[in-house]
């Protein structure tokens, strides 16, 4: 019986999609993919940086100017329940129905924040009039678990001590004063936020402290209580 041959034809490799293929996005920018699926179900972790060369976004006007946008962001359908508010960038914790209504609220939101951000840098000779402020696109991560819910909101109102390597406290330019959870938060770790001005942080800060703030009760179960399960 003839023997049957083995027929050796290198296939080319080349063609189709590979990871990691392709060039790499070194502007520090986000890539301009397709947003990932956003429902009233999906709590939101947000974060927008500045440019380069601007000034610090820890000043008690632009605090106070920010409180202003995130009620617009509110009137077209983007619920920020938290925030932190760092140097040169902006994390949220936020709720909205779908992507077009995150797409309006964080227009509204990014818009009007960058104007005056964009009129505070000229004053202080910081930049020109004109030109977005921001470092491209907001970055947006979907919060889908327990775990992920649980580990945003450690990471966005501790994020001015994870920065600054300080013990955990409340920060003055972020929602921390309003959250009541630290224990289930923190587990053990939890001594108690050192707070060190007494009258700006009021332990006494409510829910409803929170909502003339212009921050929103959290709606999803993740944010709500999901995000407990996961507690340290």
């Amino acid at each position: 019986m003839a023997r049957q041959l083995t027929l050796n034809i290198r296939i080319n490799q080349w063609g189709g999609r590979r990871q990691g293929a392709g060039r790499r996005n070194r502007s520090g920018t986000v890539n301009h993919m397709k947003r990932a699926e956003v429902t009233a179900k999906t709590p939101l972790h947000l974060t927008m940086r500045l440019k380069e060369k601007l000034p610090t976004l820890r000043r008690k006007f632009l605090l106070k100017e920010f409180q202003k946008c995130v009620h617009g962001a509110k009137a077209h359908g983007l619920s920020v329940i938290h925030f932190s508010i760092q140097y040169n960038h902006v994390h949220l914790i936020a709720e909205t129905r779908d992507n077009k209504a995150l797409a309006l609220g964080m227009r509204s939101l990014a818009s009007r924040f960058g104007k005056i951000i964009r009129s505070y840098s000229h004053q202080t000779g910081f930049g020109s009039k004109g030109g977005s402020v921001f470092k491209g696109r907001y970055h947006l991560h979907a919060l889908r678990t327990p775990l992920e819910t649980r580990n945003a909101l450690r990471y966005v109102l501790l994020n001015f001590s994870k920065h600054e390597k300080l013990v955990e406290h409340v920060d003055e330019y972020s929602s921390a004063r309003f959250f009541r959870n630290w224990t289930m938060l923190l587990g053990k770790k939890f001594k108690g936020p050192i707070r060190t001005d007494a009258h700006f942080y009021s332990v006494r800060a409510t829910a409803r402290d929170a909502e003339e703030w212009g921050l929103s009760h959290p709606r999803s179960w993740l944010a709500s209580r999901g995000w407990m399960r996961a507690a340290a």
